[in-house]
């Protein structure tokens, strides 16, 4: 798991290392943007994990991921976010 501050170098870095293909979570299992491709959950690799402030000040966070597909070459990116409480618990959405 990798910490860094800005969200932009962040996604630049992936994007410079190949990982060019847009994720968004589909109930249990991830969509491919671009192909509209249902990926299931067992289907795919997290290689690397990033998080960082939405905003500086924010009690919001991402977690980027750096996704690849076990019998494909595709490569790309998947985005969460979650809000972290003065307690310390996360809420992902």
């Amino acid at each position: 798991m990798l910490h860094q501050q800005n969200k932009t170098d962040i996604i630049i870095d992936l994007q410079h290392k190949g990982y060019d293909h847009d994720f968004i979570f589909n109930n249990k299992d991830i969509r491919c943007l671009q192909y509209n491709r249902v990926i299931l959950a067992d289907d795919f690799d997290i290689i690397e994990i990033h998080h960082c402030k939405v905003n500086p000040g924010s009690k919001t966070r991402s977690a980027i991921y750096a996704i690849q597909l076990n019998n494909d070459d595709l490569k790309g990116i998947l985005m969460s976010e979650s809000k972290l409480f003065d307690n310390k618990v996360n809420i992902g959405h």
